[in-house]
C-alpha cells in the first residue's frame, strides 16, 4: 500500500493511497504451479494527474489512465538441475 502526500497543489486530486493486493496458491509437485489473483488501485483513486517542479518550470501532465482493474495469472516453473 503506497500512500502520496501532495503540497502546494489543489487540482482537485487530494491525497491518494494506492491499495494492491494479491491472493495466489501453490500447488503440483514442489510448488512448481502457481495460480494468481491480483488487485490493483482497489480504492479507485488513481487519477492520472503528476505535477514536476523543476528549475524555472512547472510541468502540470493528466493522462488517461486504467483505475481499478484485476488481473488472474498462471506460473509454472521449469526447474532442471543436474543430479
Amino acid at each position: 500500500m503506497t500512500k502520496r502526500f501532495n503540497r502546494g497543489y489543489n487540482a482537485g486530486i487530494g491525497d491518494p493511497t494506492f491499495l494492491s493486493i494479491y491472493l495466489e496458491h501453490r500447488f503440483l509437485k514442489n510448488n512448481q504451479g502457481e495460480i494468481r489473483l491480483q488487485g490493483f488501485d482497489i480504492f479507485g483513486q488513481n487519477t492520472g494527474i503528476q505535477r514536476d517542479i523543476l528549475d524555472n518550470e512547472i510541468v502540470d501532465t493528466r493522462s488517461n489512465r486504467l483505475s481499478t482493474y484485476f488481473m488472474l495469472s498462471f506460473n509454472y516453473r521449469l526447474q532442471n538441475f543436474g543430479g
